[in-house]
């Protein structure tokens, strides 16, 4: 058979067709909403991809020999193409919209989360500044207890001296008296010496559970101290061990059930603010819808106008974004 009779026969029916209205199908239910429908998405357009380049292939064995045909061949796959083409940019579309959503959602997670930490360690912080507050004034305690221990110490035994002194002196007083012959007298003189040194022995009891109760609150506030001392390192710690979890970026590549690799390329857009098209049409400077567009770039340079608004350029009704276009390719 040549190879004439060949394309007569392969181009009776509509190449493609059958697959073409099963992805048409396929098309209008596929809008990607998490990881799964997101690879379901990427695999369509590189099924779309590669029927087009197929048949783009075909299309070129059968005419390159037979260039009278050419016209005729190209009218019968050229739409089938463009309508692969027209598929996979209508969901590409959609595709672009997801990544971006998912992208944004990843970004606020992260800030949430640093948010979050900087909370976080901001509290411990507070922990252990009120800890180590605490602690000091916990040893200021101590240091005010140890000197009214000193004070009582030193009045006590001041006390005591003046006791010793005073029994001293009654039974000075006493022994005179007997000498005097005032029994009397001398066994009164006696009686004051007992109680005075009956008052110093209590004195001396009562210095001694001062003493003792002084050191034991004074060593009760040390362990306390050492307690809020432990307390604010283990807060500085958490403090400096505080990060947010941060989530990675949305892969670029990913790896299709079928092998192929999809891309998704970054690609600068800008837009119409009022959703106006921004390719195929031509408009005016009396368009009331572009009345803020500048005089310079009518008739309206949709070129132009992008390349200005792309550039940075702030040109009222437009702006700039982004949107992600698929590139794929298969082992």
């Amino acid at each position: 058979m040549s190879n004439l009779a060949m394309v007569m026969q392969e181009t009776a029916a509509q190449p493609g067709k059958q697959e073409l209205e099963l992805m048409e199908q396929r098309a209008a239910t596929l809008i990607p909403q998490d990881d799964r429908t997101e690879e379901q998405a990427l695999l369509f357009i590189t099924e779309c991809k590669a029927a087009a380049k197929r048949l783009d292939t075909e299309r070129d064995e059968l005419v390159r020999p037979h260039l009278e045909e050419q016209r005729r061949i190209n009218g019968i796959y050229k739409p089938v193409i463009e309508t692969f083409e027209m598929l996979w940019e209508r969901v590409d579309a959609r595709l672009s919209d997801y990544r971006k959503k998912k992208q944004a959602a990843i970004e606020a997670a992260n800030r949430k989360a640093i948010e979050d930490a900087e909370k976080a360690r901001a509290e411990q912080e507070r922990k252990e500044r009120m800890a180590r507050e605490e602690a000091e004034r916990v040893r200021k305690e101590a240091e005010r207890l140890e000197q009214e221990r000193i004070e009582q110490e030193f009045q006590a035994e001041m006390a005591h001296l003046e006791l010793e002194r005073q029994r001293k002196a009654e039974l000075a007083a006493a022994e005179a008296a007997r000498k005097a012959g005032d029994v009397e007298a001398a066994r009164e003189a006696e009686d004051r010496a007992a109680a005075a040194k009956a008052e110093a022995e209590a004195q001396e009891k009562k210095a001694e559970a001062e003493r003792k109760a002084s050191e034991e609150a004074q060593a009760k506030l040390a362990r306390e101290a050492i307690k809020l001392d432990a307390r604010a390192d283990t807060a500085a710690s958490k403090a400096m061990m505080t990060a947010p979890a941060i989530q990675g970026a949305a892969p670029k590549t990913v790896e299709l059930s079928t092998g192929a690799k999809a891309t998704g390329k970054k690609v600068p857009v800008w837009f119409f603010e009022n959703g106006m098209p921004t390719e195929g049409e031509k408009y005016y400077g009396d368009d009331p819808r572009l009345q803020s567009i500048p005089d310079r770039f009518f008739v309206l340079d949709l070129s132009k106008l992008g390349k200005a608004v792309m550039g940075g350029e702030p040109v009222p009704g437009c702006l700039k974004d982004f949107r992600y276009v698929t590139a794929s390719r298969t082992k």
